[in-house]
């Protein structure tokens, strides 16, 4: 049979295009390591992206950048390392509440001062395990007291403190 009719006709080009890129990839790899047992295609689906949208994304890159800055500043002037592991604590202490005061560990409830964020005792926590979820996106991050980490393990929170609302 021809191509189009073995493989179908795929008429978007860049889709083609890749899917052939994609394709030399698989076989390439197959030659080397033999065949998998599973393959798993992962794919946007706004290739194309309107006028729009784009202004949007270009919008929120630079809101993030001015963020990135601003948090740099404030990591200097805390005294602590410019990296993205404290920028993430401070973006994430920051979402807690816009009120310093009400920044609160989500599971115990007690406060999260500045003085404790790079401290040992508060840790970044995946909400949903992402054991469980495959979720490592800042959606699904909070700060927690290292404690009360601990008593949740690798459970949702539900199941974690769902009978009990003190523990931890």
């Amino acid at each position: 049979d021809i191509p189009e009719k073995r493989y179908g006709k795929i008429a978007n080009p860049t889709v083609h295009i890749a899917l052939n890129q994609l394709r030399r990839v698989v076989n390439k790899l197959v030659k080397r390591f033999g065949t998998p047992e599973e393959i798993v295609v992962e794919v946007t689906r706004d290739l194309k992206l309107n006028e729009e949208r784009k202004k949007e994304l270009l919008k929120q890159q630079k809101e993030n950048l001015e963020r990135n800055k601003r948090h740099n500043r404030e990591l200097e002037e805390y005294g602590q390392e410019q990296n993205s592991e404290n920028r993430l604590r401070l973006q994430l202490w920051e979402e807690l509440s816009p009120n310093v005061i009400d920044r609160r560990c989500t599971y115990t409830g007690k406060q999260i001062s500045l003085s404790q964020l790079f401290s040992e005792e508060i840790e970044v926590e995946h909400i949903i395990p992402f054991s469980i979820s495959l979720d490592d996106s800042k959606a699904n991050k909070t700060l927690v007291f290292r404690e009360a980490n601990r008593y949740k393990g690798n459970r949702t929170p539900y199941q974690a403190f769902s009978r009990s609302p003190n523990a931890g």
